[in-house]
């Protein structure tokens, strides 16, 4: 027999009627379009990445989802109404043993979509426009059912695994990500970095 929890989240997302907006929206952004810059090293978001807050975070990413999501394809007033779907996209930098971590503050999500991005590149590995660096590492903080939130990773192929259960905490999932990358000893993990 199926768990209540289970069966109700599984009806809403094999509904026949479309997401809300701002769910299309967000989901696109976090697993599509931004994992697909980040592993072609997308010059504009190298640069977002780079000087936060210098113009509108993202914009370049967040128009190309609106199009993508067909809401930017008719009035201006429906394409501020997805752009205003985006909220405040804040971004941080961690940086540790010769990796930088960009963290993305997402709006709040709804299931299936993340709390948190993570971009992570090691600093010594240069990074061309269309050319995948092999360390480069894309990571969500995803809500899950009820109120269980999982640490997940996207791949160079846009493949998607969760990897552990983390509190819903910015720190444990920065620590979590290095943990990951460096092992134990703070040492760069090869083995994670594939």
């Amino acid at each position: 027999m199926m768990d209540d929890e289970l069966k109700a989240f599984l009806e809403e997302f094999t509904d026949p009627s479309p997401l809300p907006l701002r769910h299309r929206l967000l989901y696109t952004l976090q697993f599509e379009v931004l994992p697909q810059a980040v592993f072609q090293n997308h010059p504009e978001l190298l640069r977002d990445l780079e000087e936060p807050g210098k113009r509108v975070n993202l914009l370049h990413f967040r128009s190309k989802t609106l199009v993508r999501c067909e809401a930017g394809t008719g009035s201006v007033d429906k394409m501020m109404d997805g752009m205003d779907a985006f909220g405040e996209l804040k971004i941080e930098t961690h940086r540790q043993n010769g990796h930088s971590l960009y963290l993305i503050v997402m709006p709040e999500p709804s299931p299936p979509c993340a709390h948190f991005v993570a971009i992570v590149y090691r600093d010594d590995e240069p990074r061309s426009f269309g050319q995948t660096s092999p360390s480069t590492r894309y990571f969500t903080l995803e809500n899950g059912l009820g109120d269980k939130v999982f640490l997940c990773e996207c791949k160079h192929d846009l493949s998607h695994r969760n990897l552990c259960k983390l509190p819903l905490d910015r720190k444990a999932f920065v620590d979590a990500i290095f943990q990951r990358l460096l092992g134990s000893e703070g040492k760069i993990n090869e083995v994670a970095a594939v």
